[in-house]
This record gives structure tokens, sequence and C-alpha cells, in this order.
């Protein structure tokens, strides 16, 4: 005969292994994501400046073997207009790469905190705990797995929710 903690350690079971696998997948690109975030936002000035300086050097090349001055004068004038279009793109894609990494630092919180909440359903503690994690599971945006992770945070959420399970949590030694 199982007794009521075993009843709720098998119940938490499969939510708890779907909510661990699910987190740990979101952390994973999550931190993948926010690295390159960061990596982009430190290097956008050095890579638009490059690519502006490129612009100007094959510009200069073609002007140069032209020998009509009005041809000349066209290209210098198309190549800075190519230079203005990097430099804009490279000053727009700074505060997106900011906040994208802000963003995916808020997701890799969140992704830890399922997973730890997960770990106490199968420990049968800190039941506050377990029950975030499967609220915060609910949240479509928390990672790239929300097609999954809506549906296990439902379950642990059923299975949180049965009194006995929730005795469980309090009466485990």
């Amino acid at each position: 005969m199982l007794t009521a903690q075993d009843q709720a350690k098998r119940s938490l079971l499969g939510p708890a292994i779907s909510l661990i696998l699910v987190a740990s997948l979101g952390l994973i690109l999550s931190l993948y994501g926010f690295w390159n975030s960061l990596i982009l936002y430190y290097q956008t000035p050095a890579l638009t400046k490059d690519a502006s300086e490129l612009v100007d050097q094959f510009g200069s090349l073609v002007a140069e073997n032209e020998k009509d001055l009005e041809k000349q004068e066209v290209v210098r004038k198309t190549m800075g207009g190519f230079q203005s279009v990097i430099q804009s793109l490279g000053s727009l894609s700074q505060p997106f790469a900011g906040s994208s990494a802000v963003y995916l630092g808020i997701m890799s919180a969140l992704n830890m905190v399922i997973l730890a909440g997960a770990i106490s359903m199968l420990s049968l503690k800190r039941y506050g705990l377990a029950i975030t994690a499967a609220i915060i599971a609910l949240i479509p945006t928390v990672g790239p797995c929300c097609i999954l992770s809506v549906p296990f945070g439902i379950w642990a959420i059923i299975v949180l929710s049965n009194a006995q399970t929730r005795v469980a949590f309090y009466t485990h030694a």
C-alpha cells in the first residue's frame, strides 16, 4: 500500500519531469540568446565603423578608376549613401540588442524559477515555489517551448491543487 507521500510523488512525477525538460531547454536557449545579444550590443559600433570604412574604400577605388569626373562624383555620392544607411542600421541595432539582452535575461531567470520549482515538486518541498513555477510556466512568452510549457503548467497546477498532494508537501519530513 502506498503512503500519501508516495502517491503525491507519483502523481507529481510526470508534470515535474516535463517542466524540468522544458525549463532546461528554455534556459539553455535564453542564455545563448542573452550572450549573443550582449556580444552584438558591445560590438555594433566597431562593426558599423568597419563596414562604413570598407564601403568608403570600395567607393574610392571605383571612383579612382573612373576617368569621367561626373561619374566619379556619382560613385562617391552613392557610396556616401551606403555609408549613411550602414550607420543608421548600426545605430538601430545596438538598442535592439540591448533590449533583447534584458528580455532574454528575464526569461533565463524565469526558466530558473520553473526549474527550481519542478525540482521542489519531486522532493515534496517548498510548495509555494512549486506552485509559482507552475504558474510561470503558463506565461506563453517565457521560452521557446511555450507550446509545451503551458499544458505542463496546467497539469502541474491540477496535481498541486489536489488536497492530498498539498498535505503531502506540508507533512513531508
